[in-house]
């Protein structure tokens, strides 16, 4: 038999885990209900209530400050910083941000599902798990007295421009920060080491960081952007750690608290400033394989890094003919959901609005980039975009009784449109065989 003191420990300290799990829901639900578009007045709100209050007041050997950054919209300036501890004692930086990708600001309702132990909301946009579950991750290791300089990062979803303002800053010029540290990735097991193609951070750091988080974390080398990107040239180490949310972006987005909590509990007992230092700020250092964004459809490097590693033609075409079979992203699901969407731009996102526009950018000639190359000689591409030019197109029935025909049009009822005539990348692809030869 249980002696009763034995079982009275017992039950206090499962009662304490309890009550501790139910706060944790309740804050990360706190969280995910602001939809926080970038200037916008609920985030705004969310700033003022959860940074600019009295919530950190009692923590001490805490400081908090803002800059001077400003948005295009938006009255609230400023990035937010807290330090823990003094500088001298801390070479680590963390990194999250304020905003999310929602449409519109909105108020929305959370729920945890039971079944999975997931987050979702009805609202129809995002679930903010991006970067919502990255200011928690932060609050966290503050509230637990983790040294480091912490970084909310304004306007990171429209282009990183608060990371951006901070890189021209004082702030790292010194060199005495070490690594940075995101937290800001999809899924459950990466450690980024290359951001939109460009090493972030070395192979021996990575290593070394999954090694004392002792979860099954490995090295990722298709990580797309987030702030620490834009400090690569200041800061040795920076990488982006997944925090378990799935399907980004979208209203399908989810939010996994099965990796979350535990995930939690290791950041806060790891040393930090133990880490292995093995990249030099400023080194450059490209990758060839592409990277993920927020759907599973791997994209090519960016343009500046395609230059960087002389890519030619031969590349373009093993890049557009080859499957990732073995790609174990691709095959991964949801959280929650049967399969996560495939597509590249997903639900409630602005293209122009993205991070990294580069990557969706057209050719320097519009959509006729490359068709030359389908054609024997230039008089023959010329002659079919003269008869293909989309701006000269017209339908006979809407001349009026008074107008003639104009000569060298060429008009929609004399030739054959393929089913979305408004796609003209598939136009100008249509009558083309498997080995890009015109038919």
């Amino acid at each position: 038999m249980v002696e009763l003191e034995v079982y009275r420990k017992y039950a206090d300290e499962m009662s304490d885990s309890m009550y501790q799990y139910r706060l944790d829901i309740r804050n990360m639900k706190r969280i995910l209900r602001y939809g926080r578009p970038a200037g916008n007045k609920v985030e705004e709100a969310f700033i003022r209530r959860y940074f600019l209050g009295d919530k950190f007041k009692d923590i001490p050997g805490l400081k908090i400050w803002l800059d001077e950054f400003n948005y295009r919209r938006g009255d609230l300036k400023g990035n937010i910083y807290i330090q823990v501890g003094e500088k001298k004692d801390s070479e680590t930086v963390f990194s999250s941000h304020t905003d999310t990708v929602h449409s519109s600001g909105v108020y929305q309702n959370v729920f945890l599902c039971p079944e999975d132990l997931v987050f979702r909301t009805d609202s129809g946009q995002c679930l903010g798990g991006d970067d919502g579950t990255g200011i928690w991750i932060m609050w966290e290791l503050i509230k637990a007295g983790v040294k480091g300089l912490y970084i909310f990062h304004r306007a990171e979803e429209v282009g990183g421009l608060g990371s951006g303002h901070i890189s021209r800053l004082p702030l790292f010029q010194d060199g005495h920060y070490k690594r940075c540290i995101a937290f800001d990735r999809k899924a459950d097991k990466s450690i980024i080491t290359h951001q939109a193609c460009s090493r972030c951070c070395s192979d021996k750091f990575t290593e070394d960081l999954a090694k004392k988080m002792g979860m099954g974390h490995k090295a990722d080398n298709t990580g797309s952007f987030t702030d620490s990107a834009n400090y690569t040239d200041l800061i040795a180490e920076c990488t982006n750690f997944s925090v378990g949310y799935y399907g980004a972006h979208s209203s399908r987005e989810t939010q996994d608290i099965e990796y979350l909590f535990p995930f939690r509990d290791a950041l806060v007992n790891l040393d930090w400033e133990s880490l292995i230092t093995d990249r030099k700020a400023g080194d450059k250092e490209y990758s060839s394989h592409g990277y993920y964004g927020y759907g599973t459809t791997k994209v090519k490097p960016p343009k500046k890094v395609r230059k960087e590693i002389d890519w030619e033609d031969w590349d373009d075409y093993y890049w557009d003919t080859q499957l990732d079979e073995d790609d174990d992203w691709k095959r991964a699901g949801v959280k929650g959901d049967s399969k996560e969407s495939g597509r590249d731009i997903l639900d409630d996102t602005n293209l122009n609005d993205l991070p990294l526009n580069e990557d969706w950018e057209e050719g320097e000639s519009g959509t006729d980039e490359g068709l030359e190359d389908l054609f024997d000689d230039w008089d023959e591409y010329e002659e079919f975009l003269e008869k293909n030019d989309p701006k000269r197109k017209k339908v006979k029935e809407e001349l009026s009784e008074e107008e003639e025909e104009e000569e060298n049009v060429i008009y929609l009822d004399d030739i054959d449109l393929p089913d979305n005539s408004y796609d003209w990348i598939s136009w100008f692809t249509t009558g083309i065989d498997s080995k890009n030869r015109l038919i």
